[in-house]
Parts: C-alpha cells; structure tokens; sequence
C-alpha cells in the first residue's frame, strides 16, 4: 500500500471508533479494539485495492529500508522482510489477526477473544494453526531463496 492509502485507512480507523461511540471499558484492552477494527478496516481496503487490480508499490517499499546500512545488508533484510510478509499473507484473515495480535502486538488471548468475540479456545485453535502454517509457509520461502538471474542468463541479456 502506497503512504496515502495507510493515511487513509489509519483515519478511517479513528472514524470507524468515533462512530461506534468510542471505547467502552470491558474485557477487551482498548488496542485490541482498536485492532479489530484496523483489521476490518484494512481487509476491506486490501478487497477494494484487489479488484481495482493496482500493483503493490515496490519501490516505495524498498525505499523503507534504513539507509544506515550497506546495499548488501539492505537487500538481505528486505528479502527476509518480503519472506515474513508472504508468510503473513499465506494465512487467512482470522489465523493472520490472531497471530499478528499475539505474536507481534503482544496481546493476551483473553484480550484477543474479548476483542475480536469469539470464545477463547477459538483464539488457542487459530494461534496454533497459524504459527504451523507460519512456519511452514515461511520455511519454503527460506529454501526457495532469492530469484537471482543464472549465469546463462546473464549471458545472454
């Protein structure tokens, strides 16, 4: 996604909790409600972006990368960046939210249950398929490597 798209989608975010009246204390932290809904939020935007058929912004990511280190280390970090995002990707949307929330967000599962309503041994069944299906998806990629051209055919260009 393109800066102006995260920009749009973090102030739909805030329009979305505005709307709902806000955050009302309960068994959800309020970052965990907020995620629930930048994750609805994002899913549609990302529905919206597939069909108008744009191209992710590549560039735009690669510029992302700190400009501290060598070319080399950048390549590396960004091609493992890229394996993690596919990896992300490969799961489907509640596993992706579990994990992300539990693994990236540090939230509790009972945060997460209360968040997102779905009962607790929900959120234990997605968080253990996710991490297996992580894990595998990010291994193939691992072993795949990066798509460098072959010594033919770097002849031949």
């Amino acid at each position: 996604m393109r800066r102006e798209e995260v920009d749009d989608i973090v102030q739909e975010v805030f329009l979305v909790a505005h709307r709902r009246g806000g955050f009302i204390p309960g068994a959800a932290r309020p970052t965990t409600w907020l995620a629930e809904i930048a994750l609805r939020v994002t899913s549609a935007t990302r529905r919206r972006l597939r069909r108008s058929r744009e191209d992710a912004d590549v560039q735009t990511v690669a510029g992302a990368v700190a400009q501290t280190r060598g070319p080399g280390e950048q390549a590396e970090t960004a091609e493992a960046l890229r394996r993690v995002q596919q990896a992300l990707e490969a799961l489907d949307e509640p596993k992706r939210a579990v994990f992300i929330l539990f693994e990236l967000e540090g939230e509790s599962c009972e945060s997460i249950a209360a968040g997102l309503n779905i009962p607790i041994g929900t959120v234990y069944s997605r968080l253990h398929k996710a991490r297996k299906l992580f894990m595998e998806a990010h291994s193939r990629l691992v072993g795949a490597g990066p798509k460098l051209p072959t010594s033919s055919q770097m002849v031949t260009q």
